[in-house]
């Protein structure tokens, strides 16, 4: 049970696809979590394009969603999950096993990676605003040129 919520600081990251966003993200989280001084085996759980379930996560202190807007919001369940995750409000994240359908959960930060700079003009979203003021800091990342079957080495 988790009682207390802390707003999630959110990390967007657009760009077009193969510039790299969702490798670099990885190192991202694994950065917040050694500068938060947590060490653990998983520092990020993450969510794909319509994944419907919490399940794998274990408390760690990054929720990574990847290819977000992918599909139309009406469809993908992060899409709908993005505002209650993005708040100070008490979070029950679907699971599921039905032992943890009551779990309440926390964690320090929220990195999407996205094709779109923005939520603008989206089939089922009708505030544009209550999905972008959300983001704490965008970043847009343009590809290198190099391919990405490159190593990080040669990026």
């Amino acid at each position: 049970y988790c009682g207390e919520r802390y707003e999630p600081f959110c990390l967007w990251v657009s760009g077009k696809a193969d510039a790299g966003k969702s490798r670099y993200m990885q190192h991202v989280a694994n950065e917040f979590a050694r500068v938060m001084s947590i060490s653990a085996p998983q520092t990020y759980h993450t969510i794909t394009v319509n994944q419907q379930y919490f399940d794998g996560f274990i408390g760690q202190p990054t929720v990574f969603i990847d290819d977000f807007l992918t599909l139309s919001p009406t469809t993908d369940v992060a899409a709908q999950l993005y505002i209650q995750m993005k708040s100070s409000a008490l979070f029950n994240p679907p699971y599921s096993d039905v032992k943890d359908k009551c779990k309440l959960i926390n964690f320090f930060n929220l990195i999407i990676t996205s094709n779109f700079d923005r939520v603008n003009n989206l089939p089922g979203i009708h505030n544009e605003d209550a999905y972008n003021r959300r983001r704490d800091l965008v970043l847009r990342m343009q590809s290198s040129g190099i391919p990405s079957k490159a190593t990080d080495e040669e990026r």
